[in-house]
């Protein structure tokens, strides 16, 4: 059954819708794979930088109560409270980070009450001055406890930030694998939106004028010099027509060698056929005569 020119055009562009489909979900699903690893790095970044101002909270702490302890100033006790309360607003929001990691919810379970004890050591020692300023003893005291205490959270932290730290190696591997994918999945429907208009252009174009000379019936006729050439012309015509919309995309780096190649595979398509005929015809023609001729 001949097709007609509409229903080429409408089965390339459907190709062509199909194919960009296709690629286009793949590259969808590849965003996606990017975006997820993405908030997987920015989460283990914010549980880092959670727990540096959890560290950093505490040794503001600690500062405070020293502060106090020097200068006797109340205003050193209240500043102690408000860093005590961010201790523990810290510890809450590790805790909600890291809900999904039971490995790390353990190690904040046993964070948690070493450091309670030391916020403790220090508030006591804060009123023990309050009460009594001259007992040195006693502040020495809460000092000795509060040194075992300090070496026993910085070591729950450094393995608990260690956990964080390649988890977020591992992530970052796996964010920069999926932008690769990713620039890979949108380079590849770059150049196959471009082979697909490309396509739909040549057929297209190539159809109508060779449809408008009649080069696509007569396969088997003979043709004559003149009309070698006429094919000649309408090739070549059909090729500068259908180069312009492909040039316009793709510009000057697309190669030259393409649009001669085209120019050569039509013409030996539409009148290398007709030329073989003829040669076919009037080799079995001239083979006829001469066997005539001998009889």
């Amino acid at each position: 059954m001949r097709l007609t020119l509409r229903t080429r055009t409408n089965l390339v562009f459907a190709l062509a819708l199909a194919t960009l489909g296709a690629i286009g979900w793949v590259s969808f699903e590849n965003g996606r794979l990017l975006a997820r690893n993405d908030a997987r790095v920015s989460h283990t970044h914010e549980v880092l930088e959670r727990s540096a101002r959890l560290n950093s909270h505490l040794a503001e702490s600690v500062a405070l109560r020293r502060g106090y302890l020097l200068f006797g100033d109340a205003k050193f006790a209240e500043a102690f409270s408000e860093a005590s309360r961010s201790v523990s607003a810290d510890l809450d929001e590790l805790r909600r980070l890291t809900a999904d990691n039971p490995e790390q919810l353990h190690r904040l379970g046993a964070l948690q009450p070493l450091i309670q004890s030391r916020l403790s050591l220090l508030q006591q020692s804060i009123e023990a001055y309050r009460a009594d300023p001259g007992n040195r003893a006693a502040q020495a005291n809460y000092s000795d406890q509060g040194t075992g205490l300090r070496e026993q959270i910085s070591n729950q932290i450094a393995e608990f930030e260690n956990v964080e730290n390649s988890l977020l190696q591992e992530r970052s591997a796996s964010e920069a694998a999926s932008l690769r994918l990713a620039l890979r999945g949108f380079a590849i429907l770059c150049l196959s939106v471009f082979i697909v208009l490309a396509l739909a252009v040549w057929i297209v174009v190539k159809t109508v004028i060779f449809r408008r000379e009649k080069l696509d019936s007569g396969w088997w006729s003979l043709v004559s010099i003149f009309e070698v050439l006429h094919l000649g012309m309408v090739n070549v015509a059909a090729s500068v027509v259908s180069a312009g919309p492909i040039f316009l995309i793709a510009g000057a780096s697309f190669p030259r060698s393409i649009y001669v190649l085209d120019l050569l595979i039509c013409f030996l398509a539409t009148a290398g056929i007709r030329i073989m005929f003829r040669l076919l015809f009037e080799s079995v023609g001239s083979g006829s005569r001469d066997a005539s001729a001998k009889l």
